[in-house]
């Protein structure tokens, strides 16, 4: 194993792209820091506590299918399936990874999968992608959770509070304690906690056998009140080396990710935005303005950040063609140049069973060319 030390200077360069995943801009430099989520907290002293390292050897690229761009949330086993067997039947698509994203239970309830979207549970739907050919993935936002779920409920001593009141750590807005949409922000620093995060972790790689983890909303600790960003960095580094070590051959990526402390503990990052908005919002024409201001942000980032691909292997969002969204040809062939420039993960997110044969020919196979 070959290992390299990352300079102060790869760090600052690094910074200046963004402080997560989603920034767009360096923490250094913007005034107005908004929506507060892209803005690290507190102010960044350096990072002398971290001892920051990477393999030279990175493991190849992924390629899937991820179920979010398709469905969103309102998954369940037959859904996945039906993708599973589609392209079982269609091995022209060289896919690896059926990815099943957020909606496989409540957030928080990691250990209690929604049984009635997905009979038999989560390790189940592993062994059957398995058993088409496939390598089964699952989505996490480990560090938040649901008002609703059974977690919040049983534990609410996991749970950061200020004033009394559970800290909302989405941080979209500055106004975010009024908004209907919450999510809670569990308490890292409790050594409970912590048993009870590896212990998810356990039974969905160990257990259920998942080989791929994408772990999304990772800055969310950094807005514990009580955290400095360099503890903040420290609990979330332990974290992604506890996956990384405990389970070396199952594919991590990291997502709404603080960067510099992922750096040697992840295999791939996601390293823009979102790549559209459009599957989920009803006001068509509105929408089709802002997934063409997104696109334009997710290409810039990107590309900004393509010199990463040393430290892990580039993640660029999800892959979709379907002519009922509101990318334009322009911007579909955008992302097709994207995605292969970057020689990062190659992610699918249509409907295949309704996807036409004339686009995949004409964008889906050449992005494995």
């Amino acid at each position: 194993m070959m290992m390299k030390k990352v300079s102060e200077s790869e760090l600052k360069k690094l910074l200046n792209t963004g402080w997560q995943s989603w920034s767009y801009s360096s923490p250094f430099t913007n005034f107005i820091k908004f929506p507060p989520l892209n803005y690290p907290p507190k102010k960044i002293k350096g990072f002398s506590h971290l001892n920051l390292e990477y393999e030279s050897n990175l493991k190849p690229p992924a390629k899937g299918w991820c179920s979010w761009y398709a469905y969103g949330g309102r998954i369940n086993r037959d859904l996945i399936m039906k993708q599973t067997m589609w392209f079982a039947e269609h091995k022209e698509v060289p896919i690896e990874y059926i990815l099943v994203d957020g909606g496989w239970c409540r957030e928080g309830d990691w250990l209690n999968e929604n049984t009635r979207k997905f009979p038999g549970g989560m390790g189940v739907l592993s062994s059957d992608i398995k058993k088409l050919g496939f390598k089964p993935g699952l989505w996490i936002s480990p560090f938040q959770a649901s008002p609703r779920s059974r977690i919040v409920k049983e534990h609410p001593e996991w749970f950061v509070k200020k004033d009394g009141k559970f800290i909302d750590c989405l941080q979209l807005t500055p106004f975010d304690q009024h908004l209907f949409y919450k999510k809670y922000l569990i308490d890292i620093t409790n050594p409970d906690v912590r048993s009870y995060l590896y212990s998810v972790m356990d039974r969905l790689l160990g257990e259920y056998g998942y080989e791929l983890i994408k772990m999304d909303f990772l800055y969310a600790i950094y807005f514990h009140p009580e955290l400095s960003i360099e503890d903040a960095d420290l609990y979330l580094r332990d974290f992604l080396t506890y996956v990384s070590e405990k389970y070396p051959n199952v594919y991590t990526i990291g997502c709404g990710c603080p960067l510099v402390p992922a750096i040697g503990v992840v295999d791939s990052m996601r390293v823009g935005p979102d790549i559209l908005l459009s599957p989920f919002l009803q006001f068509s024409s509105r929408a089709k303005s802002l997934d063409m201001f997104i696109h334009k942000k997710v290409l810039k980032i990107v590309n900004n950040r393509v010199f990463t691909k040393k430290y892990w292997n580039i993640d660029a969002d999800a892959f979709v063609c379907r002519p009922t969204l509101s990318h334009t040809r322009r911007m579909i062939k955008d992302n097709m140049k994207l995605i292969k420039d970057s020689g990062g993960n190659i992610f699918l997110g249509d409907d295949f069973t309704k996807l036409s044969s004339k686009r995949i020919q004409k964008y889906v196979l050449p992005l494995f060319d």
